[in-house]
């Protein structure tokens, strides 16, 4: 959660800096979220998988 509001901060930054840039940026940042849910998914589905303590 801290990074992605570190994420959401630096785009609204960037929104105000930079007008022309602007789709580029969320396009990229909206990028780093979707990979980060789905390295999080991976990482709980993989925890989940029951242990064979054989």
């Amino acid at each position: 959660m801290t990074a992605l509001a570190i994420v959401m901060y630096n785009l609204f930054l960037l929104l105000v800096r930079h007008h022309h840039t602007v789709l580029h940026d969320i396009r990229q940042g909206v990028f780093v979220v979707v990979l980060f849910g789905i390295f999080y998914g991976i990482v709980r589905y993989i925890q989940a998988i029951p242990d064979d303590a054989d």
